[in-house]
């Protein structure tokens, strides 16, 4: 096995792919696993084809972990008031989703670990990230013995919508 990875003065280990471990290291640089941060965020709800923006929140919490460009998100939105829209459901995340994959606006998945308050039946709910915006979009399988996903809109919510999750995704 050929390791190309190197041990520097103050105990800096450089590897092949150019990621740098230790200390004395630039923290803002993408590159290196200095770069880490943890902090909370609020996540919306909003809707892309219409959205008077009139929701009205019982809760909204979010943290977040980066370590270089890898950052995973974790979510609790509940509402009181669903506002006025249309169209698929989305929510913000803290940092810009990097396009990574080859022909795709779909760029990282996550998952739901609960939901309530729906005006329909959904076997499942799960989340992409949206490369170029700081959002992922809802999809799922809408009835019990649904054959197929498709994307969660605003009228299978109630005023009473409640959601967790959490998505892991790159950053630009």
């Amino acid at each position: 096995m050929d390791h190309q990875n190197e041990l520097h003065s103050g105990g800096v280990v450089s590897f092949n792919n150019g990621i740098e471990l230790g200390s004395g290291l630039d923290a803002t640089a993408a590159n290196t696993l200095d770069d880490y941060e943890e902090g909370t965020y609020t996540p919306a709800l909003s809707y892309e084809s219409s959205d008077d923006g009139n929701r009205a929140y019982q809760h909204q919490y979010g943290s977040y972990t980066k370590i270089g460009r890898l950052c995973t998100a974790n979510f609790y939105i509940e509402l009181t008031n669903k506002g006025t829209g249309s169209g698929n459901v989305e929510i913000t995340l803290p940092f810009q989703v990097a396009s990574i994959l080859t022909s795709t606006s779909l760029e990282a998945g996550g998952v739901i670990h609960y939901f309530t308050g729906l005006v329909n039946s959904w076997s499942s709910i799960f989340i992409s990230a949206l490369d170029g915006y700081s959002r992922c979009r809802m999809y799922g399988v809408a009835s019990q013995y649904g054959a197929s996903m498709t994307a969660f809109q605003y009228s299978a919510m109630a005023n009473t919508f409640n959601i967790r999750g959490s998505i892991t995704y790159q950053t630009t």
